[in-house]
């Protein structure tokens, strides 16, 4: 009885632990936690591994504090919030592309 209590823990233990590295993949957690749940944690292992890994890389934009609105090109001030007669200075972000 125990044994199958461990067998059970470890199977979820490999399908969460498989999920969370194929988040950061191409294959993504929904994709890889279904496969881990449905097709084995064996499986899921192949499948998440042989997915290449997500490239991402950090873009620079500028967001309004007041009309939350984004830009991607450097200005000082908010052109929208200019137009309103609002003088709003514009906020540095970093967004993380994919």
């Amino acid at each position: 009885m125990v044994e199958i209590y461990l067998l059970i823990a470890a199977y979820i233990g490999l399908t969460i632990w498989l999920t969370v590295e194929g988040q950061k993949r191409n294959i993504g957690a929904t994709r890889s936690f279904l496969f881990n749940l449905l097709l084995t944690p064996i499986i899921g292992f192949i499948l998440v591994f042989n997915s290449g890994r997500r490239i991402s890389y950090l873009v620079k934009q500028y967001k309004c504090p007041r009309c939350s609105y984004e830009f991607t090109e450097e200005q000082e001030y908010c052109p929208l919030c200019i137009k309103d007669d609002k003088k709003v200075k514009l906020e540095e972000v970093q967004k993380e592309m994919t």
